[in-house]
């Protein structure tokens, strides 16, 4: 438990360290690892949540061999695009190559809404279908993964 709050911490601050820095490339950065805070950090704090919900902290649960992320969120989770939230989780998981599982929690004023976990397996589905790849054949794809960026930011 120790461990999942430095965890939390850490990656709290690293992303209050990133604010207000240059925009980076998306493609850099994808990582191998969803152990590699930093990265994953940087990627799931540049993502546009809509205009009710934005972005509050990450944590990162690799105990135990999981390879999860947990999002946390604050705001209002009723007019959610979903489809760019499924492009949001594609991207995610086609940055990330080991990433099993996001779980994403919302605190709207001082209720804490935990939502459905989303598994690489359900987000493959979408992405054959529309990229016609899975998000792991996605990850080698800096062409792919530029365009499902640009998508979620011209929503």
């Amino acid at each position: 438990m120790l461990k999942k709050l430095g965890v939390f911490f850490l990656v709290g601050l690293m992303t209050l360290s990133a604010c207000g820095k240059k925009e980076a490339n998306i493609y850099e950065l994808r990582t191998e690892y969803v152990g590699d805070a930093s990265k994953v950090s940087n990627l799931v704090g540049a993502l546009d949540y809509g205009e009710d919900l934005n972005y509050k902290s990450l944590e990162l649960l690799t105990d135990d061999g999981a390879r999860e992320i947990k999002i946390y969120l604050d705001g209002n989770i009723g007019d959610v695009d979903e489809n760019n939230f499924i492009k949001q989780n594609s991207l995610i998981f086609s940055l990330i190559k080991n990433l099993e599982k996001i779980g994403y929690v919302v605190i709207d004023e001082n209720i804490t809404m935990p939502l459905e976990l989303v598994s690489r397996a359900d987000v493959d589905l979408y992405t054959k279908k529309i990229y016609g790849m899975t998000s792991e054949e996605i990850y080698e794809s800096e062409e792919t993964i530029e365009k499902i960026y640009k998508e979620i930011k011209d929503k």
